[in-house]
């Protein structure tokens, strides 16, 4: 019991850090969970990571409660109106989620860690390049506001690298943005909008498929899940105040790096367990 509820804390911090941040959460969860020997059941194991992240979603519901959900608060018809306009362009943006959603599960050698680890690298330097050459100044989105459907739809169109794995939603979105106009802050911003109905969707889904193809849970799965959760929503916390630092002055140079050191960290390890086996 003791280890399990281990686990999960450690899988809720790491989820947590890793989700909103270009970094890869699926990746860190892989390599994670692989050194914590928790991936033996892999169907409870994307059950979990799922689960978990519901609470990264959460932290960003609760640090932009106000353009998420302005209609529970009576704020005002002016913000009501913005956060239905935010809400059509999400939906929009989500419509493209669903050709990975339904193709990656079908295809096995998507869960290869040695794809992973390239991918974690390529998708890198794909970010590199968007923050090198996207946002150029004449056409600079500086407020998710700003953004207009359509462009919500081709920013959107990103998640379709996550057929990929490594690949990460949040950065193929920032990447996305990017190259569409937008500046650092709000690739960020509509990264975090993006993510949270993708988090319950995946966790949803995730859900029935287990339903469909495991016994059902152990008797300490829920608990252990749920202080994952809520380790994953302050790590979450504290990564976006984190990103949104970063980028007030900075660009995304450091999240490249670290998505290097990372894949490299990823191919040696696998290559290395291979070879002891």
């Amino acid at each position: 019991m003791i280890i399990e509820l281990l686990q999960s804390l450690v899988l809720g911090i790491t989820g947590g850090f890793s989700e909103w941040l270009p970094i890869g959460s699926d990746a860190h969860f892989l390599l994670v969970g692989d050194l914590l020997g928790a991936r033996q059941n892999a169907a409870l194991f994307s059950l979990t990571t799922a689960l978990i992240s519901i609470g990264s979603a959460v932290a960003v519901i609760f640090l932009y409660t106000g353009r998420l959900l302005p209609f529970l608060f009576r704020s005002g018809p002016a913000k009501e109106r913005a956060g239905r306009r935010l809400w059509f362009k999400l939906l929009l943006a989500s419509i493209p989620a669903i050709i990975p959603a339904l193709i990656k599960p079908r295809l096995a050698f998507l869960g290869s860690p040695y794809l992973t680890g390239v991918m974690v690298i390529l998708t890198g330097l794909l970010l590199l390049y968007a923050d090198r050459h996207g946002n150029p100044s004449w056409l600079e989105i500086d407020k998710v506001s700003r953004i207009t459907p359509k462009t919500a739809f081709l920013i959107g169109c990103g998640q379709l690298l996550t057929l990929l794995p490594g690949t990460s939603r949040t950065t193929c979105v920032i990447a996305a943005a990017l190259l569409l106009g937008c500046s650092r802050r709000t690739a960020a911003e509509f990264a975090f909008f993006l993510g949270v109905p993708m988090i319950f969707f995946g966790a949803l889904r995730q859900i029935f498929y287990f339903i469909r193809h495991s016994e059902g849970f152990g008797l300490i799965t829920l608990p252990a899940i749920l202080l994952g959760g809520i380790a994953a929503y302050f790590a979450a916390v504290y990564s976006i105040r984190f990103l949104q630092s970063r980028l007030k002055d900075g660009d995304y140079t450091f999240f490249v790096l670290y998505r290097a050191v990372l894949g490299i960290v990823i191919l040696s390890y696998f290559i290395i367990s291979a070879l002891m086996r």
